[in-house]
């Protein structure tokens, strides 16, 4: 028992002292890491927020693209039904060539 007394007391200003001292630096590697997560958390929230709106930019892109091509096939198609139509409006007289109205006919068209 005063083996202990003799060590508790002997101890006990230096585990102070060390307390004392090591207490600030303790209390600065706290403090950032607190702050080191509070940052990723923040990062990590933008970045996916970033992300999520540029993947809307590219899907309302896409579908605009989409809506275009869409429309210039239906365009495209609409004129080769009229090419078509205006082709077979003359009757081939001759099978090796084309008659001049049906000629004169599909330049207009160009």
């Amino acid at each position: 028992m005063l083996l202990l007394g003799l060590v508790a007391s002997w101890a006990s200003p230096l585990l102070l002292t060390l307390g004392r001292a090591l207490i600030w630096p303790a209390v600065a590697v706290a403090v950032g890491w607190g702050l080191y997560t509070w940052g990723a958390r923040d990062g990590r929230a933008a970045c996916e927020a970033r992300a999520a709106a540029d993947a809307a930019a590219s899907a309302e892109a896409f579908r605009k693209l989409d809506l275009a091509r869409q429309v210039a096939s239906d365009a495209r198609a609409a004129l080769a039904r009229q090419l078509e139509d205006h082709a077979n409006a003359d009757p081939v007289s001759v099978p090796q060539c084309l008659s001049p109205d049906r000629v004169r006919r599909l330049n207009q068209i160009r």
